[in-house]
């Protein structure tokens, strides 16, 4: 038995219980409908350990794999848990029989089984699309880190033309002055904290303005 269904079976306080949850919701075996959904869940959560660790190894971020496949091991199971107590309170009138069998109530309850099967599928896209924005992040930053950008330095400014994010970057050490930061803004530089920089796209007007209004400003400084 893995780990992973150890958790799994765990999160359902064992075997024969999640089995008794599906009494009123099959007329066939509800030790092998258990075993089913525990084999599907399994199954999915190991696509996910695999497609997070590749996409992690990708961007060299071997130290982060453990940490990133606990989180989502913790996340899932809470999740599944939820998903399958709510299906546990519907049932099947081929097995309550008619007499026993409320539809409005059981409608509810089957909507919100619904909705905790879709937080589910939620959670798995998200948690994969993640490690893979962060594998494509680190292959542009690679990128960047290959590509050589013209820079040219003014006192402590550096003004970089990177071609990589097709814009035109000023960094200061610090805080530019308020005259800077009003010209900046009023020659459409926009501060990105990602960057550590004020930009605008790469184009002849941003490198006009540049040269016309921003340098004088910054070699007078």
């Amino acid at each position: 038995m893995t780990e992973t269904r150890d958790h799994l079976i765990a999160a359902v306080v064992s075997l024969d219980s999640f089995a008794s949850s599906f009494s009123w919701r099959t007329q066939f075996d509800t030790r092998k409908r258990a075993l089913s959904e525990i084999d599907a869940a399994e199954a999915e959560m190991l696509t996910a350990y695999n497609d997070i660790s590749q996409a992690l190894i990708k961007a060299n971020y071997y130290e982060a794999i453990n940490a990133a496949v606990t989180n989502f091991r913790d996340g899932y199971i809470k999740r599944w848990r939820a998903y399958q107590a709510a299906g546990a309170r519907t049932a099947n009138w081929m097995v309550t029989g008619p007499a026993r069998f409320n539809v409005e109530r059981n409608r509810r309850r089957m909507e919100i089984e619904r909705q905790r099967s879709e937080d589910l599928r939620r959670y798995v896209m998200s948690a994969v699309r993640n490690a893979l924005n962060h594998a494509e992040r680190a292959a542009l930053r690679h990128k960047e880190a290959e590509t050589d950008h013209d820079e040219l330095h003014i006192g402590d400014v550096r003004i970089i033309t990177n071609t990589v994010y097709n814009r035109l970057q000023l960094v200061f050490p610090t805080r530019p002055n308020p005259e800077i930061i009003v010209a900046l803004k009023s020659r459409g530089f926009k501060w990105a904290p990602s960057q550590s920089a004020w930009q605008r796209q790469l184009t002849p007007n941003a490198l006009n303005a540049f040269e016309r209004s921003i340098r004088p400003l910054l070699e007078a400084a």
